[in-house]
């Protein structure tokens, strides 16, 4: 099988297409599963949970774990290494699918991808809840039918177990974090702490460390240059999130931003609260963390006063050219391949496009 540095473009479609495909097995797999069969109307209800949330993601995750990533840390994947990597690829992205039904509902967010969120469909709300729970354990029996007889059964369902654990500790802070709204420990390292644990490991870390345990890479060296890339990249990752959430349309992003009225914690935010008089300050803390519309329009022009977004395109533009510079010091060239392959896919703010040295 090709690696990554031999794959064209029009290579890679085709391999995004094999992925795609691979879906639709593992949806059948689990309506088919013989011990359940006695619960026809829950295996619907799967079916339906399962349409609406997973195969509509960003995918990020493919171009991370399956199976691109796979081509950049074997030089010479098989095809079950291959096919591995696209099943473990959409356990992935259920899995993110699991988190975000979760967090649309604390955040009382109304859509998502461009369409209504999972709790506002047929009058859910908070019963979505389960449906939550119901994703996460389809993750487990994918994993169990596929890879129970493998070596690394141990090691894959280990990482799911740790990422998700981790995952739900940032998202405890977060929630805790805005429901206190207390203003004035929003601080750089709590911010930080948030972004690491409830973005980073899952959305990059995940899927690279599942790439490495298929391709069975064991140097502990570039192991953890891989987790220092992931973690980087995922902060990158996530203040763009934010910029997005408060600067770009519905249109740009299929959602309609909530940070400001959720009282989030943002590098946007932080950044403001940092950089303003005492009497702007006063203004940020009245209006902040408020459903008004108003009040929503006096944050963003408080933002728009003091540079925010012009300062976070420019902190945006210095970390990708300090993530691209250590790539590009790594002593493995099919490895940075990759590495520079997943920088440039993350990077999406048009205005932070333009800025940067990266060609997209």
């Amino acid at each position: 099988m090709s690696s990554l540095t031999d794959f064209s473009k029009k290579e890679l479609l085709l391999e995004k297409q094999r992925f795609n495909d691979q879906i639709t097995t593992l949806l059948t797999d689990l309506l088919t599963e013989k011990e359940v069969q006695d619960v026809p109307w829950a295996l619907a209800w799967l079916k339906k949970v399962f349409l609406f949330n997973v195969p509509h993601g960003k995918q990020i995750r493919f171009r991370s774990s399956c199976p691109l990533a796979v081509r950049g840390l074997e030089r010479c994947p098989t095809e079950k290494q291959i096919q591995q990597a696209y099943i473990l690829g959409w356990c992935v992205e259920i899995l993110q699918a699991c988190c975000l039904v979760a967090d649309d509902i604390m955040d009382k967010s109304d859509t998502r991808r461009g369409r209504p969120c999972w709790y506002k469909v047929d009058g859910l709300e908070s019963l979505a809840f389960n449906d939550s729970l119901l994703l996460e354990h389809i993750v487990y029996r994918i994993i169990n039918k596929y890879f129970k007889n493998t070596s690394f059964y141990s090691t894959i369902t280990e990482i799911f177990l740790g990422t998700t654990y981790k995952t739900v500790l940032g998202q405890c802070v977060d929630t805790q974090t805005g429901k206190n709204q207390n203003y004035d420990g929003y601080t750089m390292e709590k911010y930080k702490a948030i972004v690491k644990y409830k973005t980073c490991y899952y959305t990059f870390h995940l899927p690279i460390a599942l790439a490495a345990t298929i391709a069975e890479l064991k140097d502990t060296v570039t192991l953890k240059h891989l987790e220092q890339f992931a973690l980087k990249l995922g902060y990158l990752f996530q203040v763009q999130d934010d910029f997005l959430d408060c600067f770009a349309s519905e249109n740009l992003t299929g959602k309609i931003g909530t940070d400001i009225q959720n009282g989030k914690c943002t590098w946007l935010f932080i950044c403001a609260k940092d950089n303003c008089s005492q009497e702007e300050l006063e203004l940020l803390l009245d209006n902040y963390g408020y459903e008004d519309k108003h009040k929503v329009d006096i944050v963003k022009k408080l933002y728009d006063n003091l540079l925010v977004q012009e300062k976070c395109i420019g902190h945006m533009q210095d970390m990708a050219e300090d993530i691209l510079h250590k790539v590009e010091n790594f002593n493995c060239k099919q490895v940075n391949i990759f590495m520079q392959h997943l920088v440039e896919t993350v990077i999406s703010v048009p205005k932070f496009r333009g800025a940067t040295s990266v060609s997209l």
